[in-house]
């Protein structure tokens, strides 16, 4: 058994070397590798336990690619994160970011 969130999850998306879990308050949670950053978390380190994503609004969907992630929060804004290869996190392809990056409202 791993700790983590102490709470019900409604959705789970498993990616290559990484896992995103959301609550039904759109809380979401990640663990895993994390070399590309797509864990959301601002760094590049891998977790062995799920830590909890600050969001600027509620999850109300994550899913989870091979390196990279994307997320779309309630209201219809959609984060990514991760490993950015042919602009698969949806900004220009070559940017090669491990950051998270928001579409435009």
């Amino acid at each position: 058994p791993v700790a983590g969130p102490a709470c019900a999850l409604s959705s789970v998306s498993c990616g290559g070397h990484h896992v995103w879990a959301l609550t039904p308050a759109g809380e979401a949670w990640a663990w895993g590798a994390n070399a590309f950053g797509m864990l959301g978390l601002g760094d590049r380190r891998s977790r062995t336990v799920p830590e909890r994503v600050a969001l600027p609004a509620p999850a109300a969907a994550a899913e989870c690619g091979y390196a990279f992630t994307l997320v779309r929060l309630v209201g219809g804004s959609v984060l990514s994160c991760g490993f950015n290869r042919n602009g698969r996190c949806g900004v220009p392809a070559g940017d090669e970011r491990a950051t998270r990056s928001e579409d435009g409202d």
